[in-house]
């Protein structure tokens, strides 16, 4: 039986996001996530989450909403597969 705290990833500094909204992880050298990135930045869709460090990786969100993380794209998946069981 999975816990309400399965549905949450931390993305560091006391920022979660719900792993149900997450669509895609990107590296933020991919060039198309690079044109995304530049209209949802126009929309004012994108949630800057490094506190300052270098983005190490991009989600993208089933809002359209964009978030720039400092935690790696590996690193990421990882916590997404943790406890992952169906």
């Amino acid at each position: 039986m999975k816990s309400d705290n399965d549905l949450l990833i931390s993305l560091g500094a006391d920022a979660f996001v719900t792993k149900d909204r997450i669509q895609a992880v990107f590296s933020p050298e991919n060039a198309a996530m690079k044109k995304i990135k530049m209209v949802a930045d126009q929309e004012r869709k994108v949630i800057n989450l490094t506190y300052g460090n270098e983005t190490k990786s991009i989600l993208l969100m089933d809002s359209g909403h964009i978030l720039l993380t400092m935690i790696e794209v590996d690193q990421l998946l990882s916590i997404y597969e943790k406890g992952k069981t169906d």
